[in-house]
């Protein structure tokens, strides 16, 4: 096994630009991440400041100079190619976005003395170039910066990648964002970094306790939906990149003991056990669990059917109004519904304005590092769910295509790999989910579709239309299943009413409702959601 050697940057303090407080707290909290769990034989920060009473290096918030930044990006590339070693780089800073002089636009990293142009820059072009040159056994790459996307779009290409890299060695790289999007701060952490953090968590390892990359990139892809800024991957050779793998849980049978409700139990007498103490959830996993009964029945039941096939292949068109429940249901069919998701592969696109389909293939294909046109990414889902493993693609924002590329997409991409699974029998569904985010005010599927699944036909699209919360449906779920979680204090009539208003409201929306919900148990609607991410 290769050594693992890391390196995490964060710049702080500009001299012209706005100064990023959170760029080091972000590096930091990464780097400490990094040393818990991530059995590296050095991680590096920089810059640092030494503790000599702790005897540790920290991150400290000084300027950094171009010149600098690039040496030890160098000598760290270096390193894990000299030695053959596993590699992670993480960078947070400001990013740039400038016409070179034949009118193209490249990225750049800004060091601590740019005054926004290309001087004390570092290209994301130069950054390619030792990248590809560099003999390491995988490299990691995280790059937190406005722009970030510029270093996959237009510099990072899959074919010089292919060409400089071979087979022997991995390579992938997250970007915050878009090229032609910023990264936010919000909070303690970076937009990103919070999300690669949750992401590098124990929690969401597959089931033998790894967070590989593509792990690592679904998760905060998901998570950066809505937050004005949407991450980008390219990956060679690299989408099972390992970067944490967690020590394994003992089984149960093999327990001396066991914590119930912050109690300790001996295994052998566990039947003297209070097993009431089990019920003991936290409130907010309590209302989670009943926001799952409220609404869509007719939805779960079409696709529980589905689910009953022997042939679980199948693509789904969500659709309602903007902010009309289309995340909440697909997050609740994939918690609630979809087996087998524990080592799912799972990838989430969002679609913007002015796409074509290139682009949705040229996404695709670095995603999975693949090429990028529709015959190899079919080739490549249907031969990963030949492998026994739930595939599901998800294509969020699919109105901002016309109608004849949506169309173009089925015929080229969706048909011919429903074709290559006629005949076989699975456990492990094939899944493609087009989401209507209502942003054109549609009221059909513009392509052809049905409304129930049809085994002898699971190329059709299956129409899967949203509608709003009705009252009567509101104030049995709080009767039934809800008012016995509010806080004290709160009464339940007064909550039911102001549920009901704000459903009542002309431009209320189901998610707008969801949120006045959550705010009345005191809680927030993105930390509910945010446990169903798909």
């Amino acid at each position: 096994m290769a050594d693992r050697y890391a390196l995490v940057i964060g710049i702080s303090k500009y001299s012209s630009l706005r100064e990023l407080p959170n760029a080091v707290n972000d590096a930091e909290a990464i780097a400490q991440l990094l040393e818990k769990h991530g059995k590296f034989k050095e991680v590096k920060r920089y810059p640092c400041d030494h503790v000599e009473d702790e005897n540790r290096y920290v991150m400290k918030s000084v300027t950094v100079n171009a010149k600098n930044l690039w040496q030890r990006i160098n000598a760290f590339v270096t390193l894990i190619s000299n030695e053959k070693a596993d590699g992670f780089l993480f960078i947070g800073s400001h990013g740039l976005s400038l016409k070179s002089f034949a009118g193209d636009t490249e990225g750049y990293i800004a060091s601590s003395g740019s005054n926004g142009d290309k001087q004390e820059a570092i290209p994301f072009r130069e950054l390619n170039k030792i990248f590809m040159r560099s003999n390491h056994s995988s490299l990691t790459v995280l790059l937190d910066c406005c722009h970030a996307g510029l270093a996959i779009n237009q510099v990072i290409t899959r074919e010089c990648v292919r060409f400089d890299f071979g087979l022997s060695k991995q390579y992938a790289m997250l970007a915050a964002c878009r090229g032609d999007q910023q990264a936010y701060e919000r909070g303690e952490h970076s937009v990103f970094a919070r999300a690669v953090l949750d992401a590098l968590k124990a929690e969401n390892a597959n089931q033998r306790n790894q967070i590989t990359f593509s792990r690592l990139s679904d998760f905060v892809n998901t998570r950066l939906i809505g937050s004005g800024q949407s991450s980008e991957a390219c990956s060679v050779n690299g989408p099972n990149i390992c970067l944490f793998e967690y020590p394994q849980k003992p089984a149960l049978a093999q327990q001396k003991t066991l914590a119930v409700a912050g109690k300790i139990y001996n295994i052998q007498n566990i039947q003297n056990a209070n097993f009431n103490d089990l019920a003991k959830v936290s409130p907010i996993t309590k209302l989670e669990t009943k926001l799952r009964r409220l609404n869509y029945r007719k939805q779960d039941n079409l696709f529980e059917d589905f689910l009953e096939q022997e042939l679980k292949v199948g693509a789904f068109w969500l659709r309602h109004d903007e902010d009309g429940g289309q995340r909440w249901l697909l997050n609740r069919l994939w918690r609630e519904k979809i087996p087998n998701t524990t080592d799912a592969l799972k990838f989430h696109l969002k679609v913007s304005k002015r796409w074509q389909l290139e682009t949705i293939w040229d996404r695709l294909g670095s995603h999975y590092g693949i090429e990028d046109n529709p015959e190899a990414i079919a080739d490549h889902l249907y031969t990963q769910w030949s492998y026994d493993k739930t595939i599901t693609l998800v294509l969020y924002g699919v109105e901002r295509l016309s109608r004849e590329n949506c169309q173009i997409l089925l015929d080229q991409f969706w048909q011919p790999l429903v074709q290559k699974t006629e005949g076989q029998n699975s456990d492990y569904p094939l899944l493609l989910f087009l989401v209507d985010t209502g942003i054109k005010d549609s009221d059909c599927c513009p392509v052809q579709h049905c409304c129930e699944y049809d085994a002898d036909q699971p190329e059709v699209i299956i129409d899967l239309p949203l509608e709003n919360l009705k009252n009567i449906t509101l104030k049995n779920w709080m009767n039934t299943h809800a008012k016995d979680l509010l806080p004290e204090g709160i009464c339940p009539e007064t909550a039911i009413k102001n549920i009901l208003d704000c459903n009542q409201r002309p431009e209320a929306c189901v998610e707008e409702v969801l949120m006045t919900i959550c705010d009345l148990f005191g809680y927030q609607w993105q930390d509910i959601e945010a446990k169903f991410s798909i």
